[in-house]
Order: C-alpha cells, then structure tokens, then sequence
C-alpha cells in the first residue's frame, strides 16, 4: 500500500511539473519592437496637437541598444542628425492613432545641445515600426541654425513650419543675418503621410513661434 502512495505521489509531482512546464511554453516574449510600443503611454485624440520642442513633458528614457534593437537599419537614415550614443539621450513621449492600422509615437532625442522630435509609426498588424517622420528640432552652430515646430491635425493633416538661420559676410567685411522660412503640409494616405498643399497659410504664418523673426 506504501509503494502504491509513492508511486501515486511522484506521479502527481510530474504532473504537475508537466503543466507547469506547458504553461511556461505558452507566455510568448516581446520582441524589441513590442517592448518600445509598450513604453509608450497613449494620448486621448485630439483636433490640433502641437508638437514642438517644449510642447510635451518627456516620460520615459530609452536605451539606445533597445532603441537600435526596435528599429531597422534603414530608418536610422531619414535621421535629420547622425546619432550619437555617447552624447545623446532618447525619451518616449506619448503614442497616438493614426488610422486604424498605425500609431504615432513620438521619440525625442537630445545630442550635445541639438534637439529633435521624431514621430516612429507603428504597424499594429506587423508589430513593427514602418517609418520615421521629423516633427521638430533645433540644431546649428555659431553660423546658423535650424528650428522647425508642426501641428498634427485631427490625427492625419500635418503642418510644418520651419526656420533657417545664417550669417554670412558681405563684400564690406559686415556680418549679415539671413532668415529663410518655410510652410509645409502633408496628409495621411495610404500607409504614409503624402506632401499636399498648405492650407490657410497665412493662418499658419501667424501661428508658428519663429516665422516672426
């Protein structure tokens, strides 16, 4: 009768190892991708959002090897500025829909005293990030700089506003300031945002912070 309980109980025992053992197999790991979509928080939608340098409060901070791991290769190419992981630091911000199919992330970096802001689009369906869109950034040196800011309408028409800055010598020996601005518009269509004229640009005009300048 005590054999029949020790067998009885070590049965019970790989049973038990057993099921435990397919519940294990079952939990499915994230893939990079997945783990830098779940680090953004999602943002209700909105009519107008301002993406600007200061317009939004950093979250969370991203590793660049989880940040190099999430993406291809080839998006680090539509960077505005090489990155620099000795000397930058990346934050996730907020997500937002785009579509059905797509969410908008929106990743900013920081490199020496240069600052951009990147929207990352997400496939739902791929669970994978598709593309790379510049937002808005600050970047230059003693003889010019660059400032861009956009507004993201009912979450498929963005406007782009953006500033060039620079100094060049006249043949007096003076120093001369040149200002370049310019409008841009570009609408969600089929998987990405397409260049479209600028509606009311005047509007616009009036409304980016360094057309004034």
């Amino acid at each position: 009768m005590e054999e029949i309980r020790l067998v009885f109980n070590q049965v019970w025992v790989w049973c038990l190892l057993g099921l435990l053992s397919a519940c294990a197999s079952e939990e499915v790991s994230l893939t990079p991708a997945q783990e830098l979509y779940a680090t953004y928080e999602a943002m209700p939608p909105v009519d107008t959002l301002h993406i600007g340098l200061d317009a939004m409060t950093s979250v969370t901070a991203i590793s660049f090897n989880c940040f190099l791991a999430a993406i291809d290769s080839n998006l680090l190419e539509d960077f505005i500025y090489e990155i620099d992981s000795i000397d930058g630091s990346l934050y996730a911000l907020y997500k937002l829909s785009i579509g059905v199919k797509y969410d908008l992330c929106l990743l900013e970096l920081r490199q020496h005293w240069f600052q951009f802001r990147y929207g990352l689009l997400f496939e739902k369906d791929r669970q994978s990030f598709t593309a790379l869109q510049p937002l808005a950034y600050f970047y230059g040196g003693e003889g010019g700089q660059v400032f861009s800011e956009s507004w993201l309408i009912n979450q498929e028409t963005l406007i782009t506003s953006e500033v060039e800055r620079s100094i060049r010598w006249t043949p007096a020996g003076e120093t001369q300031e040149i200002i370049q601005t310019s409008l841009s518009a570009k609408r969600w269509s089929s998987a990405q945002f397409r260049t479209v004229p600028v509606p009311d640009s005047t509007y616009w005009r009036e409304k980016a912070t360094f057309f004034q300048y």
